[in-house]
């Protein structure tokens, strides 16, 4: 987590706050990126298997937002519920 961190950091686009989004894996990886690294936000869309890290939610102290599919079959409804 604190490679992809930094590579956010070091881009030349960056002159300030680093947020990132990410897609299914990178959704995970995004979630991650907020509970174990001081990124200053990020959005997940279809973060998967979040559920098995779930436990890393107390270290969630930054902005971010889930996306989830009620119908997607990738997704458990026990999950989104």
């Amino acid at each position: 987590m604190q490679d992809i961190e930094a590579q956010l950091k070091k881009m030349p686009e960056c002159s300030g706050k680093v947020g990132a989004v990410g897609y299914c894996l990178g959704g995970k990886l995004c979630y991650l990126l907020c509970c174990r690294t001081n990124i200053d936000c990020a959005v997940a869309y279809y973060g998967t298997y979040i559920e098995h890290r779930i436990r890393e939610a107390k270290n969630l102290h930054r902005p971010f937002m889930l996306h989830m599919a009620m119908k997607d079959r990738w997704v458990q409804a026990e999950v989104t519920s």
